[in-house]
Parts: structure tokens; C-alpha cells; sequence
């Protein structure tokens, strides 16, 4: 090619393209980026991850070390001629020395052949031109995407594939030709690809980008919204800018202008759509309504489209579509994607906009999507649709299937409309009302039901009679039980003979019959009948089985380890709190069973509340997680350090209206003020907190639990004989332990022993004394509850010394030995490796476990989205976990879930 004809070839297709207003200079992603290092380097991305910048960026840089770097900005309507003449102007721009014949510029033919065969003797001309260069050679092709015609594709894999080795390409595409065979230089170790996972900014390029002006959470916002996205960036960056210059200027009192995220979206959609045809962009539109991208349910959703569209587009917009770590198998729109594609497909078309929605929902409900249907449902404008799928749940029922975390997200969707159509579904509202401790308006809203429904007789035309009359007892019997009506009232046990009869009818569907039975099963296990409660759970785990209602299942599990730990099965309790969900839950109930057997890690820590849930408003896993706490702070800082904990336990427990929770607490207080010597202001303290001074009341199952029998007795004791009435004491012991005897009550019995061996020993009855810790030495064989004698570790050490010192049974010998054991290392334990969480850090791995998403844990857990990120942070990092996915299965095989 003669120079003259350089005169028509624009420049600006050769020269480097100059840095941009705001740029920002990434060194650690340049010194991974060194194109002399290999044949080939590709930057393989969509449009927007700074693939032109990055690419001139180390062409200057090359530049500057002595390299020569030529650059070509390629073009779809370049004939084969024009390419190669641009491809000579590129490199003698850059500085090489490099002449063509002239047949070079001949107008190539329509089938390419002849042009070709032109082009082959300029080729020989230009690759030993390069080669006696003998330098580094960087030839930088930008938007190599362009390329259309075969012929054109052909030259430029014949240039890489025979250019000389002091050559090197480094090339950037949104996607790669068709026919350029790219990957052989890969697998042949001569090229590398930098794909758009490695353009995306980190966390403190975002923070440098903006020059420091962003707080703490703002960055978190910017880097959760844009994932790193340059082009997103810099649309935020601009329009930031230009909307703090447009409210500088406003003048007082005038409308605020619109802020930098709206007119962020204004522009974000053109750059992404600008190669697509008016089908495609339609079909991004439609695609963003997705939660997440499911080919299946594309295809169900969007017959019509999807099959035309789907793969193509997809392979386009690479990098902007990710693997979804929720769904395995499934991909995600970047969100700034899908927000405003979804934005502007209700302004484009409100209809189809609500009639995919609907689509979506059912698509949803088949697959037992439950709250991603209802959001679509709620989306398309259709409270029909939104009651139809709750009630197709379960309605109130709905719980044992899915959980408490979505039965309260449930609730969400429960609009006027909907409870005025679909009385059923006011009982939903009732039970979360009951969980919120709001006992008065959920009673008001049952009694109206009641009145609109003759009684709960009649449900909503084409609804269910038989459904309604059940889920009204089940509601009852919530609001009897875990609205925390007392024991022995009458309402209590109205409900629970509705309970029983309707339970007994195998007639209803299992999964009423399953929840019926375990409301029977806790009442029965509260009061201490643990046969029949036992009978009760695992009818109730058989019926909910049959209908896959895994966490009613769980729910009788906790019941039946906690009846296996007041009988002093302690291996069978822990199975039953093993590996179960919710976590949280699981590890209060093993801590409380792991502390009587003098197991507890010296480390282990309890939140002073544990999230209230409907079927959690009893006393069990509050009374054990303040149980423990109060152990740990009494060790730590004495009495004094107990009652801070019970003092702030009682106050929240008195607000939640728990007064079931109050008389067990207050009686813990009673016993810890005694151990201080504060004898008046514990016999303030009972009597403030209204507990009995009659032995059968103290004693009475039928109206209190057995937990707040086992903590009044034990605070009674005490105080007796703190107020020297050791009779009377003594009287209450041996009535104590025949009640726990004859209940089974395992743990109660152990605890009075070690109580009234103390009250003889102090008294001065040391024979008796060592009569009861005989007594415990026998039990122990049974139930290894050591604690109770940790607990008085200064008379029961005096005494083991003094009966190791007889001629002991074999049997209690062995057990004498395991307590001295206990009482010389008071916090010996079982380390399992297993990393420690935080309760926080449990609730949300839990969550993720369950395939919410952030924002649906940080609105559940009361926390913001970067609160929850925050909280996986530190969960990878414990778990050595890289991604949602891998995080969930480590903590299960760990045992940390279920």
C-alpha cells in the first residue's frame, strides 16, 4: 500500500483513545493485566465494564516502557480491503515501518475469493516487517465484536495465529465472532481471559471513584446497587454531581429536583439497549420481572418470546446475568438492570406489566414458592389471586409447612381487601397479632369473624365450611395457650376438649389433625403428663409427615427432646435438638441440657431475648436461654451479676405479657436475692410478684407449669430457711421430690436433692445431708444432671469427701468419682471444633438456609440489607465459606443447621 493512501484513513480509528473525565487508574487490576507476558489477551464483557479504558490504559503503559503499541477500533462496514489498509495505518501510527504491495487495495469480489488471495502477499510484507522489528509488539483490536463478514474474521485469526513471537494481541469484545477461534490459544497457555466478574470495581475502587464523598452506608448502598458495574458508576457519579449542582441552585422554597438515582435510570437502560432490536429489548423488559432467571419457567411464562430470544440475548448481555446462589441452576439480572427494565415495563405497557405478574405467581405456587408467588400475585393487582394462594396454603395452618419467618412475611400481603373477602384468612392475622403480643386486637378480630360467618358456620361463597370450623378452634386454642392463658382456667380447658374431640375425627386433613395434636402435646408436656404427651407428639409428627409439614415436624421434635430432658434422657434430648432449625432455638434448648450436665463451654454465650414467634410465646425457650445466662453471669460476677440479667429479663417478659415467663423468672430473682442475703427484699419480692405461700399451690400442675412449679419450690426453700423455718423447708423438699417423682420430672427431683442436702447440712443434720447426696449419686446413674450439686459446690464438696471416705457401693462410687470430677473443673466440656456464631449470625445463616433473600432477612431480623451482608461477612470468614451456597452446606455438614 503506497503512503499517499494513509491521506483518506481517519486517525482517530488508530490513535489511543484519551483518558475520560473522572477516570480512576486501577493499579492492582493493571499489574494482573500484562499482554506481553502471552500471545493473547482478551477482555470479554458486555457494554459498560471498561473494557476501551482498561485496554488503552496499558497500551500507554506499554508504551511508556519501550514497547510499540498499535491500536485499531474496528467497524462492521470495513469491506476486506479497507481492514487490512487500517490494520498498516494501525501499526505505522504506532511507529513500524510496514509497506504493502499495491494489489493490497483492490475492491475485493462478492464471494470474497480473489480479495483474499490480494491480501496474502501484503500479509508476507507486513509479518516480516514486524518481525524485523524485534522488539515487543502490542496490537490492541477494540469492539472486535463488530467483525461480521467471514472474510474479515479469517484475517484477523491469520494475523494471531502467524504474526511472529515478538507480536502480541490484546483484544476487547462484548462477545466474541462467530468463526474466531480464540480458545485454542487458551488451552495452548498462550492467552488469557479477563471476563467481566474481573472488571467489576471493588469495594474501595467504588470508594476512590467518588473521592471519599460517600459515608460508610452510602458506599454499601452504591456497591450493593451497581455490583461494580463502571458503567453504572459513572452514570451515579454524573448524576450525583449534576443533582447536587441542581439543588445548589434552587432557589427557597421551590420543589426539590429529582434526585441522582432517578436520573441515574434515566440513562442507565439506553446504553444497555442500544444493540438490541425492538424484540429483544422487549424481552429484557418481560425478563426482569423474574425473581430469578429459570429457563423452565421463562419458557412457561413467556412462551412466546422465549424460545426466539432467550439464549441469544443472554450470551449478549454476559456478566450482566450472573448464577443465582439462591437457586442452583438459575441466573439474576445485575439489579440495576432488572429495577429500571422492570420500571419501564409498566410504564410501557401497565396490562402486560400485571398480566406477567399473574403468570409468574402461579408458576410460583406450583413449585411451593409461597411468598415469591404472592409478591407477584400482590404485584399483578389481584387480591383474589393473593387470597386464593394463602388460603391454598394453609392459611393459619400455614406455619408447619413453611416456617414462622415466611408466615409472618405472609401477614405482609393480608390487605383490607383481602381479610374482607377471605374471613379464613383473618385468623392468619390473628396468630401474628398473638406473636406481636397485641392479645386484645387479635381477640377482637376473632370475635368478628365469628359474627360475619354465623359462628364460624358459614365460610365466603365457594370457600370451606369444615376449614373454617377448624381453623377457628386452632385459633382458640392459639389464643388460649399462647396468648399465655393460665393453666386450669376455664377457657384453657374448654379449648383443649375442643381440641381432643375435633383431633380425634380422622375425617379432617392431617395437617389440622397435626396441629391440633401438638397443641395437645404442649399442654400436656407443660403440665408434666409426659406419656400421653409423648402419645400426642409423634401422632402429631405422623399426620404433619403425610403432608411434608417439615418444620411442625421440628416444632414436636423440640417438644419431645424437652420431655426427654426434664425425664433425665439426656442423650435422647440432645438427638432431638441436634441438627435442627430454627438454629437459634436448637442451641438455647442444647445449652440449657449441655449446663445441667456441666457440659457448657466456658465461651458460650446466649442473647437475654430470644425472638418472640407464635408457637414459642410459652416459657420453654426463654426460661432456658435466661437459665443459662444468669448461670454464666452468677459465675462471673456472683449474685449481683444474676439479678442484672433476670431484673432486664422480668422487665421484657412483663412488657410481652408472659405471665407464665414472669412467675418462673421472679422466682429465679427470689432465689438469687437469698443467695446475696437480701432476705427482706426477697420476701418483698415474692410478695410483689403475687407467687403463692400454700404448698399445694407451689405444687399444682394443673394451673402452672412444671417449670415455674421446679423455680418456685426451689426460690421457697430457700427462703425458708433463710428465714430459719427449716421444717417447713424441709416439709416443701420431701413434698417436691414425691411430686417429681411421680411426674417423672427427672431434672426437678435432682435439684430438690441438692437443695434440701444443703438445708441439712446448714442446718446441721450432716447424716441427712449425706442421706440426700446418696440419694443424687443413685440418680446419677440414670441422668448425668450434675450441675445441681456444682451449683452447691461448697457443702457438696465437704460431704463427697466424707462419703468417697466410706465403703461405697460400686455403682455410686462411679458416679461420687464423676461429681468430684465436675466439681474440680467446673466448666468441663465436649469441644467439638465447631465454629462459634453469634445469635445474630445463626438467625441469618438459618435464613439464607432457607433461600431468602437479603432484603427479606433484614426486614424479618429488623435489620438494614447491609446489616445482613455484614453478618454473612462474618460467616464466610468463620466457615471458610465463598459463596451463599457453600456457606449453607459447610454449616450443615458442621451440624450449625439443619
Amino acid at each position: 500500500m503506497h503512503r499517499k493512501k494513509a491521506s483518506w484513513l481517519a486517525t482517530a480509528r488508530v490513535a489511543i483513545p484519551e483518558r475520560v473525565d473522572g477516570y480512576l487508574r486501577r493499579p492492582q487490576l493493571l499489574r494482573r493485566c500484562q499482554p506481553i507476558d502471552r500471545r493473547l489477551t482478551v477482555f470479554h464483557a458486555p457494554c459498560g465494564f471498561g473494557k476501551t479504558t482498561l485496554l488503552a490504559d496499558i497500551c500507554r503503559r506499554e508504551r511508556a516502557h519501550g514497547v510499540l503499541a498499535a491500536w485499531l477500533s474496528l467497524e462492521e462496514a470495513d469491506t476486506l480491503d479497507v481492514l487490512a489498509a487500517y490494520i498498516e495505518h494501525a501499526l505505522r501510527h504506532a511507529g513500524l515501518d510496514a509497506s504493502a504491495p499495491r494489489s493490497a487495495g483492490r475492491r475485493p469480489s462478492e464471494t470474497g475469493g480473489p480479495a483474499e488471495s490480494a491480501v496474502r502477499p501484503w500479509m508476507g510484507v507486513l509479518m516480516r516487517a514486524m518481525d524485523d522489528y524485534r522488539k515487543s509488539i502490542l496490537f490492541a483490536l477494540d469492539e472486535v465484536e463488530r467483525l461480521a463478514d467471514p472474510a474479515q474474521i479469517r484475517l484477523i485469526d491469520l494475523l494471531v495465529r502467524r504474526a511472529p513471537p515478538n507480536v502480541h494481541f490484546a483484544m476487547a469484545m462484548r462477545q466474541s465472532p462467530p468463526g474466531l477461534d480464540l480458545a485454542s490459544e487458551v488451552v495452548d497457555g498462550r492467552g488469557e481471559f479477563y471476563r467481566a466478574e474481573d472488571l467489576r470495581f471493588s469495594k474501595p475502587e467504588i470508594a476512590l471513584y467518588f473521592d471519599g464523598r460517600l459515608s460508610r452506608s452510602e458506599l454499601a448502598e452504591m456497591t450493593e446497587r451497581t455490583e461494580g458495574w463502571p458503567a453504572a458508576l459513572q452514570i451515579y457519579r454524573n448524576a450525583r454531581d449534576s443533582a447536587m449542582i441542581a439543588d445548589a441552585r434552587q432557589e427557597p422554597g421551590a420543589e426539590p429536583v429529582e434526585g441522582y438515582v432517578g436520573m441515574a435510570a434515566r440513562s442507565i437502560s439506553v446504553r444497555l439497549r442500544r444493540d438490541m432490536d425492538d424484540g429483544e429489548s422487549e424481552y429484557l423488559l418481560d425478563l426482569s420481572l423474574l425473581d430469578e432467571i429459570d429457563p423452565i419457567i421463562a419458557s412457561e411464562v413467556l412462551p412466546e418470546t422465549h424460545t426466539k430470544y432467550g439464549a441469544n440475548l443472554l450470551s449478549r448481555i454476559e456478566g450482566l446475568v450472573q448464577p443465582d446462589d439462591t437457586e442452583p441452576g438459575t441466573l439474576r439480572l445485575h439489579p440495576l438492570v432488572r429495577e429500571y427494565c422492570a420500571v419501564r415495563r409498566f410504564q410501557n405497557s401497565p396490562a402486560r406489566f400485571r398480566m406477567l405478574h399473574g403468570r409468574i405467581a402461579a408458576a410460583m405456587e406450583r413449585r411451593g414458592r409461597l411468598i415469591s408467588a404472592l409478591g407477584h400475585a400482590a404485584d399483578s393487582g389481584d387480591h383474589a389471586l393473593v387470597g386464593q394462594i394463602l388460603e391454598a396454603a394453609g392459611g393459619v395452618q400455614l406455619w408447619c409447612r413453611y416456617g414462622m419467618e415466611q408466615f409472618f412475611e405472609c401477614d405482609r400481603f393480608l390487605t383490607e381487601r383481602v381479610l374482607e373477602d377471605f374471613p379464613r384468612l383473618v385468623f392468619l392475622r390473628c396468630a401474628a397479632l398473638v406473636a406481636r403480643a397485641d392479645l386484645e386486637q387479635a381477640l377482637a378480630l376473632y370475635m368478628a369473624v365469628g359474627e360475619k360467618t354465623m359462628g364460624f358456620r358459614h365460610d365466603r361463597k365457594g370457600g370451606d365450611d369444615i376449614a373454617l370450623r377448624t381453623d377457628s378452634i386452632l385459633m382458640r386454642s392459639t389464643l388460649a395457650i399462647f396468648g399465655c392463658e393460665r393453666f386450669g382456667s376455664d377457657v384453657v380447658n374448654r379449648v383443649l376438649e375442643d381440641a381432643d374431640t375435633l383431633a380425634a375425627d380422622e375425617r379432617l386433613d392431617p395437617m389440622a389433625r397435626g396441629m391440633l395434636y401438638t397443641i395437645l402435646c404442649n399442654a400436656d408436656y407443660q403440665r408434666a403428663r409426659f406419656e400421653r404427651g409423648q402419645w400426642l407428639g409423634m401422632r402429631a409428627k405422623q399426620c404433619l409427615a403425610l403432608v411434608d409439614a417439615r418444620y411442625g415436624v421440628v416444632f414436636n421434635d423440640f417438644h419431645l427432646g424437652l420431655m426427654a430432658m426434664a425425664e433425665g434422657r439426656a442423650e435422647e434430648a440432645a438427638r432431638m435438638y441436634a441438627r435442627r432449625s430454627p438454629a437459634l432455638i436448637s442451641r438455647v434448648l442444647m445449652a440449657e441440657l449441655d449446663l445441667e450436665r456441666n457440659r457448657l463451654k466456658p465461651d458460650q454465650r446466649l442473647a437475654h431475648r430470644v425472638p418472640l414467634r407464635i408457637v414459642e410465646r410459652g416459657i420453654d425457650v426463654h426460661a432456658a436461654a435466661y437459665g443459662v445466662v444468669a448461670e454464666r453471669a452468677f459465675e462471673r460476677k456472683g449474685a449481683a451479676g444474676a439479678l442484672r440479667v433476670l431484673e432486664d429479663s422480668l422487665d421484657f417478659a412483663a412488657a410481652e405479657k408472659l405471665p407464665s415467663l414472669v412467675r418462673h423468672l421472679s422466682a429465679l430473682r427470689v432465689s438469687h436475692l437469698v443467695i446475696r442475703s437480701d432476705v427482706a427484699s426477697a420476701r418483698r419480692a415474692w410478695s410483689d410478684a403475687g407467687l403463692p405461700d400454700c404448698d399445694s399451690e407451689m405444687l399444682d400442675l394443673d394451673s402452672q407449669t412444671w417449670r415455674e412449679m421446679e423455680s418456685i419450690c426451689s426460690a421457697r426453700i430457700r427462703l425458708l430457711e433463710a428465714r430459719h423455718e427449716i421444717e417447713a423447708a424441709r416439709h416443701l423438699a420431701e413434698k417436691l421430690r414425691e411430686v417429681a417423682r411421680e411426674r417423672g420430672l427427672m431434672r426437678t427431683r435432682m435439684r430438690c436433692l441438692a437443695l434440701w442436702m444443703s438445708l441439712e447440712y446448714r442446718s446441721g443434720s450432716v447424716n441427712a445431708a449425706a442421706s440426700r447426696l446418696l440419694e443424687f449419686l443413685d440418680l446419677v446413674r440414670v441422668a448425668d444432671y450434675t450441675r445441681p450439686l456444682v451449683r452447691e459446690s461448697e457443702v457438696s464438696a465437704t460431704l463427697l469427701r466424707r462419703v468417697l471416705g466410706t465403703a461405697l457401693q460400686p455403682r455410686l462410687r462411679a458416679s461420687a468419682e464423676m461429681v468430684r470430677n465436675c466439681l474440680d473443673h467446673p466448666d468441663a466440656q465436649r469441644a467439638d471444633g465447631a465454629p462459634l456464631y453469634t445469635a445474630r449470625e445463626l438467625e441469618v445463616i438459618e435464613r439464607v438456609a432457607r433461600g431468602l433473600q437479603d432484603k427479606q432477612i433484614a426486614r424479618y431480623l429488623g435489620l438494614t440489607e447491609h446489616g445482613v451482608r455484614y453478618h454473612l461477612k462474618n460467616i464466610f470468614r468463620k466457615i471458610g465459606a465463598t459463596s451463599r451456597m457453600d456457606a449453607v452446606q459447610r454449616a450443615r455438614r458442621l451440624g450449625i443447621i439443619g
